[in-house]
Order: C-alpha cells, then structure tokens, then sequence
C-alpha cells in the first residue's frame, strides 16, 4: 500500500526524484555562473581601481558594454520605474538610489532591494557604508529586528532607501501644519 501512495505522489508531481533534485541545481548554478559572468562584464569596463579621470575604452570593452546592454537590462530610469510599479505597496515611500543621490542614505534609514532576478529582499535598518567613495566595491551593513546583521553589495542589487522618521519628527511637522509656519 506505501508503494501505491509512493507512485501516486511521484506521478502527481508532489514528490521529486534525486534526478529531478540534480536537475534543479544544475539550473541553479548555471543561472548562478550566468550573472557572475555577466556582472564581471558589466563592472569591468571601468573599475573604481583606475582613479584617472581620462580612461579610454578599448575596442574590447565596448563590445562588452554593447553585449551586456543586450542581455541585461540597465539601470535605467523606465526600467526603475516598473520594478517600483511591480512592488508598489512594498516600496511605498521608498526612493531608488542611484550614483546622483548616494549621499542621501543616512544611517538609521530603512533599506529595501531587488536582486537582478527582481526578487525583492525586505532588507533592513543601515547600520553602515563601506567603501562609499568607490560605487563597485560599496557594501551596506544592514541589521534586521532579530539583530541579525549582513551586507550587501551595491552593484548587486537595485536599491531603494527610506528616511526613519521618529515620533519627534512626527511631532514637528504636526507643530508646524498647526502653528502655519513654513520649514
């Protein structure tokens, strides 16, 4: 009687083989490879650890940046635009942080991110900016409500960042609305 079950679950799909188990770690380390292959690419064409301002691209990494432009979608602002319309209850209040306003994180903020296969990481509280001054090397430390703590890298993830706001802040802006007075 356990084989007929056994066979029923098998066939209905509920349960999986260890063909079917290799099968999908295979996938998974090949879509792995794919994107450290393709981020390599991406991030090779202009490495923060050339410092001169009057870097001249070869012929090769053009025609990587023409490769990559193709396969991956850039981090351009339609693109932003429907990864915030797809998660538009998560990221409520939330803004994209891009090279032009790094400097608006602050510590304290709250972090969100969607990895390059548009998964979205609820993220945490930044605790933290390593290597600020170089965008391909810059780690966020993030710290969750269970203390947990990890980081992420920027050119991994598309960010999205919110100030904390705390309940003096709260205070202060009803004292304005009420008081009339312009801040």
């Amino acid at each position: 009687m356990s084989d007929d079950i056994y066979t029923l679950l098998l066939n209905q799909g509920f349960l999986k083989t260890e063909k079917d188990l290799k099968n999908i770690k295979d996938v998974r380390n090949r879509e792995r490879n794919r994107l450290k292959v393709m981020k390599k690419i991406l991030y090779n064409d202009i490495s923060s650890d050339s410092d001169s301002e009057d870097y001249t691209m070869t012929a090769n990494q053009t025609d990587n940046n023409n490769y990559v432009d193709s396969v991956i979608e850039p981090k351009n602002k339609s693109y932003i635009e429907t990864l915030k319309n797809k998660y538009d209850i998560e990221l409520n209040e939330y803004f994209y942080i891009d090279e032009s306003n790094i400097n608006e994180m602050k510590i304290g903020g709250y972090v969100r991110y969607i990895n390059m296969n548009e998964e979205l990481k609820w993220g945490g509280i930044l605790i933290n900016i390593k290597n600020k001054n170089k965008l391909t090397k810059m780690k966020l430390v993030l710290k969750n409500s269970t203390n947990n703590y990890w980081n992420i890298k920027y050119k991994n993830f598309y960010i999205f960042y919110k100030n904390n706001v705390s309940r003096y802040d709260k205070f202060r802006d009803l004292f304005i609305s009420k008081a009339h007075l312009k801040f």
